[in-house]
């Protein structure tokens, strides 16, 4: 912003609305990630999955729980899959 200034350019800065975008390859709150389908469970430490038949799509991750079975909660972006519960780092990309 300061060399667009002395440039002579007007400058501001924005923010996407407190979305965090990560540039490593590990997943943090706010990334939308790709769920590979399958399982989900209703707490990150559950021993029976709430459902096991979850088609796969794109989905954003709310919480980390790095200690838990089922570290990610994650909750679909589209349509393509119903996903809203925690899941295992296995079963997302990014």
């Amino acid at each position: 912003m300061t060399k667009l200034k002395a440039a002579g350019f007007d400058a501001i800065i924005t923010t996407t609305g407190g979305t965090t975008v990560s540039t490593s390859s590990e997943i943090a709150v706010g990334d939308v990630v790709q769920f590979a389908g399958g399982s989900h469970y209703s707490s990150t430490n559950a021993t029976k999955a709430a459902s096991t038949t979850l088609k796969a799509g794109p989905a954003k991750v709310t919480q980390i729980s790095k200690n838990g079975k089922h570290p990610y909660h994650i909750v679909h972006t589209t349509s393509a899959s119903a996903v809203y519960g925690w899941v295992d780092a296995s079963d997302i990309s990014k």
